[in-house]
């Protein structure tokens, strides 16, 4: 398959190399959502909450703000659900989070990231 402007050579955005790296993108963003999650019960939560916020706002203030929000909307639920359901609600919430960052880890506008998933 011929490249594709904007990817470093021999990325593929298609067949099975293309397919592959997608998985390994999905991991990748299931695994930081886990990390996410077990951050929100520890101490060193401020400091995650602002990386995490920066790195799905790529830079824009007001967005990083916003997820900021959506961050501490998602610990508040956490910490509000009793502790027999909260396994159940640590998953759903994982899962939300592993799409935000799969989402996030898919380029800049315009494509400019030739590592994105």
């Amino acid at each position: 398959m011929a490249g594709v402007p904007g990817l470093a050579p021999g990325f593929s955005v298609g067949g099975r190399a293309g397919a592959a790296r997608r998985g390994e993108c999905s991991e990748l963003a299931a695994t930081g959502a886990g990390i996410l999650l077990a951050a929100m019960a520890s101490a060193a939560w401020e400091e995650t909450r602002e990386r995490f916020a920066d790195f799905l706002a790529r830079g824009d203030t007001g967005t990083a703000a916003a997820a900021v929000l959506l961050l501490e909307d998602s610990r508040a639920i956490l910490s509000g659900v009793p502790a027999a359901e909260r396994g159940s609600a640590g998953r759903e919430l994982e899962a939300v989070w592993a799409a935000r960052l799969a989402e996030a880890a898919g380029g800049e506008p315009g494509g400019q990231r030739p590592w994105a998933c």
